[in-house]
């Protein structure tokens, strides 16, 4: 016995919606949902992307309507707004809305990602979901890392342009490989000993002066402390997989301490005090070299680094070049700045 399956109009009409509302503007969608007489369907969306006051407001009073995994906010006023998502949420990106406190999240158990950027928020809220994996909280005005340590799931954590002096709360976020702190007020480095996943860390624009306290962040393969005080290049013998290190826009007056940075790739050293190319012996692997804007006079102890795709040494006192050496040995050069030498490989 054949048996069959009834299809009511209203079911064909959400499966067609359902497809057709991922090319729409919001409104448009507004507008179709009512021509259509779907005020009681319940919508599936991936990502729906508010843009206007009223937009919000339809979707918070019509919220068990909509079934999203993904919702971005930008450029509402809800300061004074009741805010309330979806449980079934999974993305949520809340940009220049002006809220000062982060809205209760504990009963988003299914959020992964996170990102409230460009508002007041002064404090990292306890009502944050522990579900957490990415969170990103740049470009406000947080203090204290406080209440991080909740958040023992978390891979990412961007907490870049705020006014944070102190590393401090990551001891139970050991999960953590990525890791943005850059433009705060910190002087030390430190806090991070219990990060041993971490590959990633940005540290540029505040006011550190030593390199130091990242012995146990062996997987490490970028640093980047651009903007800051630091005078020496020390501290970076357990960094064995470091594969980018940056340190422009610093006071170092030497290369050195690089032995065990063998897997290092791209060196970045522009705007600093440096006056001689040296230390590099170890460093075989290097592919581009940026030593620009220093006191280099001579080129030399360089030419085993056989790898070089990109060398920078624009704005040092270099007038001579062995041009045929230079030629021969870097036989991979794609890129060669050398402004006080422009007919070099004419």
């Amino acid at each position: 016995m054949e048996m069959t399956h009834k299809v009511t109009f209203r079911q064909v009409t959400r499966i067609v919606f359902n497809v057709i509302i991922q090319y729409l503007n919001f409104d448009d969608i507004m507008s179709l949902i009512t021509a259509l007489n779907l005020q009681t369907t319940r919508l599936d969306y991936g990502t729906i992307k508010l843009a206007h006051l009223n937009q919000v407001e339809y979707v918070f009073k019509n919220k068990h309507h909509f079934n999203y995994l993904g919702l971005v906010i930008f450029g509402v006023n809800l300061e004074e707004k009741k805010i309330k998502f979806n449980k079934s949420v999974k993305r949520l990106k809340l940009n220049r809305i002006q809220i000062y406190y982060i809205p209760d999240l504990n009963h988003l158990s299914n959020l992964q990602r996170l990102k409230i950027t460009n508002n007041p928020i002064k404090t990292i809220n306890k009502n944050i979901s522990t579900s957490i994996e990415h969170l990103n909280l740049s470009y406000n005005k947080i203090r204290s890392m406080k209440n991080i340590d909740r958040l023992t799931r978390l891979k990412t954590l961007d907490l870049s342009c705020n006014y944070i002096t102190k590393i401090n709360y990551l001891d139970y976020s050991t999960q953590i490989t990525e890791l943005d702190l850059s433009n705060n007020g910190l002087q030390i480095i430190d806090g991070l000993s219990k990060l041993i996943h971490l590959t990633k860390l940005n540290l540029s624009n505040n006011k550190i002066k030593k390199i130091q306290n990242l012995a146990v962040l062996g997987n490490l393969k970028e640093l980047i402390l651009i903007n800051n005080k630091i005078e020496n290049l020390e501290n970076l013998d357990n960094l064995t997989k470091i594969v980018y290190l940056n340190l422009c826009c610093n006071k170092v007056n030497r290369i050195q301490h690089l032995n065990n940075c063998r897997s290092l790739v791209i060196l970045d050293l522009r705007n600093n005090k440096i006056d001689k190319i040296e230390n590099l012996e170890w460093n075989r692997n290097l592919e581009i070299l940026l030593l620009a804007n220093n006191h280099i006079s001579l080129l030399d102890n360089i030419f085993h680094l056989k790898n070089i795709t990109v060398l920078d040494l624009g704005l040092n006192p270099i007038y001579t070049v062995d041009d045929k050496k230079l030629k021969d040995c870097f036989i991979h050069l794609q890129k060669l700045y050398l402004p006080n030498l422009p007919t070099l490989f004419n």
